[in-house]
């Protein structure tokens, strides 16, 4: 009687072990797919993010070039050809500290301000060429204008876009319980990239 009831019991521990085992293996199994899908989540999103910040880079480059053939064309009939130089090496030192930020590709901010330099140099251009109407290199310069004109619509579509995904992103890795995977990964809050310049918020105005 005691060797049965001995069995039993070695019986009913050996379920209980093998329930508890499979209820910690199922648990255990759902917390890795839910850590392994939140991780691919956030490095998606992070992508996005990223890629974001190289199409505003890559776009403000072809700001600095156009701006820079702009005021070569006219080199040295310019009376505040000097100023503008000054402000464009400004920009383009922005430019290259932000992409120096640690733990993301680019310093946003330091990019907005380098982009609110770059409009400042342009409205200096178009000013000019409505005080000096006579200058040689007047009709390319203006070719370069409405090219810019361009591409401040094109970064004003990109700014969007990229806002927007650094919002989500930004609202991942903040949130409970994400935030612990954010955190062991090593995702960093993003930056938005905003326009610094009152008069470049109201959009730029070619008068040709």
């Amino acid at each position: 009687m005691m060797a049965l009831f001995g069995t039993l019991m070695e019986d009913s521990l050996i379920i209980v072990l093998l329930t508890s085992a499979c209820f910690i293996g199922t648990i255990s199994g759902l917390i890795f797919l839910w850590a392994y899908s939140t991780y691919n989540r956030l490095t998606g999103l992070n992508l996005q993010v990223e890629k974001g910040e190289d199409n505003i880079d890559t776009i403000l480059q072809e700001r600095f070039d156009l701006i820079e053939d702009a005021v070569d064309m006219a080199k040295g009939q310019l009376d505040h050809e000097k100023e503008i130089w000054k402000s464009f090496a400004r920009a383009r030192g922005d430019r290259e500290q932000s992409k120096s930020m640690p733990g993301r590709n680019y310093d946003m901010p330091k990019l907005s301000e380098a982009n609110g330099i770059l409009a400042g140099a342009t409205m200096s251009i178009r000013g000019v060429i409505e005080q000096y109407p006579d200058l040689d290199a007047i009709v390319a310069i203006k070719d370069i204008l409405r090219k810019l004109e361009r591409i401040e619509q094109e970064l004003a579509d990109v700014r969007q876009i990229h806002n927007e995904y650094v919002f989500t992103y930004n609202v991942n890795i903040m949130s409970f319980p994400a935030l612990f995977i954010a955190k062991f990964a090593a995702f960093n809050r993003a930056e938005g990239f905003s326009v610094v310049d009152k008069q470049v918020r109201a959009g730029p105005e070619i008068r040709l």
